[in-house]
């Protein structure tokens, strides 16, 4: 195991030599120096739906490849960072190993049998108590949840949010029932505001039902995207 662990840092640290010396200042790439945080934002983002896409298709080269970029936007906004003296990838390495190991105390404080029930639940305390801990301004288990997020995977993310807290009622707050209803004329009354207002809750209730029976949404929605790119290219072609 030690072996494989040193196999694995030294092409870690390779991949940090390499992004130095593109932003070193002397003899690096003007085009990587050039770039800020804001500059190449919209690359991270693509390079993740790039990653989900190959994770979708299952194919492990893809992955690979898909995976090593988002890899590299990080470590890209790491030496942005380090080269600004605000922080660093250690910084950003330190953090996540420290959160990780404070949310498992079940592995690797007092080693216990659980379930993923329990593990949830547990999970979501020690979020809380660490959202008490920053001050009033980060109390709702939302605060996690990105506004720029897409916005059926962050209803999506809410609600299991909500749910894991014991906060989401799913048969007082959104009755399957209430998708007709709201398409209603009586309950639009031509209104485009407030048709506008029933859509988006009809949306926010169906990925709620995904979410109750363990469905991705998004994932799903992705998938009719595609049957529905593949139903009209055949209609296309034949026509």
């Amino acid at each position: 195991m030690a072996s494989h662990l040193e196999k694995e840092s030294k092409e870690f640290v390779k991949l940090l030599m390499v992004m130095k010396k593109l932003r070193d200042p002397e003899n690096g790439c003007p085009w990587d120096l050039d770039q800020t945080h804001q500059s190449i934002r919209s690359n991270l983002l693509e390079e993740t739906y790039e990653a989900l896409e190959a994770l979708d298709l299952n194919n492990k080269d893809m992955m690979v490849e898909e995976l090593g970029d988002v890899l590299f936007q990080i470590i890209f906004h790491s030496q942005i960072a380090q080269d600004e003296q605000t922080f660093g990838i250690h910084d950003v390495l330190a953090g996540v190993v420290s959160k990780l190991i404070s949310r498992h105390p079940h592995v690797f404080g007092d080693p216990r049998k659980t379930s993923t029930e329990n593990v949830l639940f547990q999970w979501e305390q020690i979020k809380a108590n660490e959202r008490a801990a920053k001050g009033p301004n980060k109390q709702s288990i939302l605060d996690g949840v990105p506004k720029s997020m897409p916005a059926l995977a962050a209803a999506q993310s809410m609600k299991a949010r909500a749910s894991r807290a014991n906060l989401f009622n799913e048969q007082e707050g959104f009755p399957l029932e209430r998708i007709v209803g709201l398409f209603n004329a009586e309950e639009g009354s031509g209104n485009s505001r407030i048709m506008e207002q029933n859509v988006g809750e009809a949306l926010f209730l169906l990925v709620a039902k995904a979410d109750d029976l363990g469905i991705d949404a998004e994932g799903a929605l992705r998938e009719a995207n595609e049957r529905f790119r593949l139903k009209i290219t055949d209609i296309e072609r034949k026509g």
